[in-house]
């Protein structure tokens, strides 16, 4: 049985009214989670959100409009581990902006509400939210740009690539790249030739040799490709083509890529190759490439859904791939269409260990994805808005979603000298994944004795490999500090 409850805070400065919903759910055991709208007044409307867990604390970003005459302002409200309210930050930053974290820092990219969508600012704050530097910004004399939020990656070495898309005649476009380091100095501005196409939403991700730019086309005949630019220099790139099967391609063009692998979103509906026109919507489909980027398989998660609902994918190991994404339900009300969020969890090779629905307790208005993180324990946290009234309506309400899977699935912990530390998924296929450990000697041995994998971890996290291993049982040492512990590791 499903039960729900709401508790509210008091009402603070900016129509900060908080809404907490903690949904408990059905009994067929498929976990439980803490549901959250920060912003639950008429007249606050907040989008582009956000979440991060850092040192034991929960950072949901927004950019809210307070009420109908607002500015937007960029705003961190921090939970703690049991997500009660420690405080709100408004920042001294304005215009529609996005986050990010690494290494005791937040990166901020925006521009300026005022400036015509030709001026871009680089902001970076401590932990408390502090500048750790003076505000950057960057003019651009050409054409105003668009979709800042859709082209900007955080590299592996802590460094920013960012595209900006501007339209020219004929629904073409060219793209203006900046390479940031973390400092917000330049390192490359270049302006790459004019595509085919005027492309929309999309990702950029990284392999070891590209970044790859996945796009929504404004051509249906061109969703079969993807862009691929040189690391050493942006001004060198190549369209690569891409197998799609027969679906058409996302709204979004959103991708993940897992070590040197693609995954991209796919599917909301099947394609006439005859006239390139859309026929029906229907899927959620993911679809797994090769490092050549052929074609490894496609995975059809659902099919309760319509053209612009999206979903968003994190992962832990290429064994725990995780993708959260809405479920449209048909809501016979004054909302119209109405959404819950369900939460697939799978491998890198495309095989499907649940697909989840969650009864959420508001489940008017259709929900976007916009953010999801895999944390250390196993949880995840999402991101995302609610848009109430009509599909297309611009009213819109944050929401954060943190979902604890159950502990039948793949998920053990123990406690090692006092720490507690969780190896999932277990069994495992390919790999497995030891949290909350550092400074940690780990050894792996098989039935007869023998050592198959032995390693010293100074990070918190640890991801092994047990592609090349037969199926078996093994057992994992632990040794930290002289105490030693053992784990049993099922490979199948």
């Amino acid at each position: 049985m499903n039960t729900n409850y709401i508790k509210n805070t008091s009402k603070v400065v900016f129509c900060f009214c908080f809404i907490l919903l903690v949904g408990y759910l059905p009994a067929q055991n498929i976990g439980n989670y803490d549901y959250i709208t920060p912003y639950s007044t008429d007249t606050c409307r907040s989008g582009n959100p956000i979440i991060f867990k850092v040192n034991n604390q929960y950072y949901f970003f927004s950019n809210v409009r307070y009420d109908e005459d607002s500015e937007v302002t960029p705003t961190v409200i921090v939970f703690d581990e049991k997500l009660n309210i420690i405080k709100h930050i408004l920042l001294d930053v304005g215009g529609y902006s996005k986050i990010y974290y690494n290494e005791n820092y937040f990166y901020i990219f925006g521009y300026l509400s005022d400036s015509l969508l030709n001026v871009v600012y680089y902001a970076k704050y401590d932990e408390d939210f502090n500048l750790a530097q003076p505000i950057t910004t960057y003019v651009f004399d050409d054409t105003p740009f668009s979709w800042i939020f859709s082209y900007i990656l955080m590299t592996k070495n802590n460094e920013f690539i960012i595209l900006f898309s501007t339209p020219t005649a004929a629904s073409k476009s060219y793209g203006h790249f900046l390479h940031i380091n973390n400092k917000g100095e330049i390192l490359q501005d270049v302006c790459v030739s004019i595509f085919p196409c005027y492309f929309g939403d999309g990702t950029l991700v990284e392999t070891d040799s590209y970044y790859i730019m996945n796009f929504r086309h404004s051509d249906v005949c061109f969703l079969r490709r993807i862009l691929l630019f040189c690391k050493d220099s942006l001004e060198k790139y190549e369209w690569q083509p891409v197998e799609e099967s027969s679906l058409y391609a996302s709204p979004d063009g959103y991708a993940i890529t897992v070590g040197n692998q693609l995954i991209r979103e796919s599917g909301f509906g099947w394609m006439n190759p005859e006239d390139c026109s859309l026929e029906e919507v229907c899927y959620h489909s993911l679809m797994f490439y090769n490092e050549d980027f052929s074609l490894k398989k496609r995975l059809d998660i659902d099919e309760g859904c319509i053209y612009d609902t999206r979903g968003r994918m994190s992962y832990i190991n290429p064994d725990s791939i995780y993708y959260a994404y809405p479920t449209i339900i048909e809501m016979d009300n004054e909302y119209g269409w109405g959404s819950t969020i369900s939460i697939a969890c799978f491998n890198s090779e495309g095989e499907l260990h649940f697909n989840y629905t969650l009864d959420l307790p508001d489940p008017w208005g259709v929900k976007g994805i916009s953010n999801v993180q895999v944390l250390s324990n196993g949880d995840i946290l999402i991101a995302g808005t609610n848009r109430h009234g009509s599909i297309f309506s611009s009213t819109t309400k944050v929401f954060l979603l943190l979902y604890h899977p159950p502990k039948d699935i793949n998920i053990k912990e123990y406690t090692v000298n006092g720490v507690e530390m969780r190896i999932f998924p277990n069994p495992t296929q390919t790999h497995f994944t030891v949290t909350n450990i550092e400074n940690v000697s780990l050894q792996l041995y098989n039935m007869l004795g023998q050592k198959v994998f032995s390693t010293y971890s100074k990070e918190e996290n640890t991801i092994i490999n047990v592609n090349t291993l037969p199926q078996g049982l093994y057992v994992l040492k632990v040794v930290k500090n002289g105490v030693v512990s053992t784990h049993k590791i099922v490979v199948r």
